[in-house]
């Protein structure tokens, strides 16, 4: 009786083993899509929001203007849509370029700016004003004059952290590093994305 009590686990600890749990089923292979997606779709809400506070500020004006949930929504969507072939992605690569030796990490860095980054870049600038009302013309117009400077900007970024994402991680945390890092560069996104959107006259 008298050793029941000192058994019982602390309040903390019972909260620390329960986060603990709760992560390794989040990330476990049963739940880990499930996972990337609402991490993906959140982050790119929140990027959005900053990216709105930033224009703001940008802009000259202390004062908060109204937020458009609908952008964020929008953001919200393309992100958690876009983490389910990025989930495949990095499975697939793992798989067919086993090994962290200097040639299998330059061979998954190239694959991944030239295959997912073109691939994610081009979906994002066309599914985007699509969602917004816009025509077909209008989007690939629209694509067409944002496309390329994402690109470039994103091959000045992104090599870096993937060299680090595919050297120390495992693959169940790739796409969890990857949408972590995409915090920034998606308020980058949100902002090009609605800077000036050009329309062909």
């Amino acid at each position: 009786m008298g050793n029941t009590s000192n058994n019982a686990i602390p309040p903390l600890q019972s909260w620390q083993l329960a986060a603990k749990r709760l992560l390794a089923a989040a990330y476990s292979p049963r739940y880990l899509l499930a996972t990337n997606c609402a991490t993906a779709g959140s982050l790119f809400v929140l990027a959005d929001c900053a990216a709105q506070r930033i224009e703001t500020l940008a802009g000259g004006s202390s004062a908060i203007r109204a937020h458009d949930w609908r952008r964020s929504g929008r953001l919200g969507l393309i992100g958690l849509i876009g983490a389910v072939p990025a989930h495949y992605w990095y499975l697939t690569l793992d798989r067919r370029l086993p090994g962290r030796t200097p040639g299998t990490m330059l061979a998954k860095i190239l694959l991944d700016q030239a295959v997912f980054g073109v691939c994610f870049n081009l979906a994002f600038f066309t599914a985007l004003p699509l969602m917004e009302g816009r025509s077909w013309r209008d989007s690939l117009y629209y694509c067409r004059d944002k496309f390329p400077t994402a690109l470039a900007v994103e091959a000045c970024v992104w090599p870096a952290a993937q060299a680090v994402n595919f050297y120390w991680l495992p693959t169940r945390l790739r796409l969890f590093f990857v949408t972590g890092l995409a915090a920034v560069w998606d308020v980058f996104l949100s902002w090009y994305s609605h800077r000036s959107p050009p329309v062909e006259e």
